[in-house]
């Protein structure tokens, strides 16, 4: 299955919606729209609720945009609509408390905006 992004700006939030599976195939493209949404956005939520599918690759993905986060701009990148399965794995691997969670969009909106 392929991924697709969109980028919506509101206020001082960028959303990222991604859609379908982010895998070996998927990740880097994954990586460099994040990269490139980063440059841009001071404040990104990241709506994972579409995401059916995120591989070890997705999670490195993840990984070099929190590092992004850190390289001494004040970045935020939080996640919003987590499926089960990929807050599970990114509970697992230790990379959920890299990035502010919330439940739905609309909460992230409220708790960023």
């Amino acid at each position: 299955m392929d991924m697709e992004i969109t980028v919506k700006q509101a206020d001082k939030v960028t959303l990222v919606i991604t859609c379908g599976f982010i895998d070996g195939k998927t990740a880097p493209a994954f990586q460099t729209k994040m990269l490139e949404v980063l440059c841009e956005a001071d404040i990104v939520l990241l709506d994972l609720s579409q995401v059916s599918f995120m591989s070890s690759a997705g999670l490195r993905a993840m990984l070099v945009t929190h590092q992004q986060t850190q390289q001494g701009q004040s970045k935020t990148v939080a996640l919003a609509a987590l499926p089960d399965g990929i807050r599970d794995n990114m509970e697992a691997t230790g990379f959920l408390p890299f990035f502010q969670v919330f439940d739905t969009v609309e909460a992230g909106f409220q708790g960023l905006g």
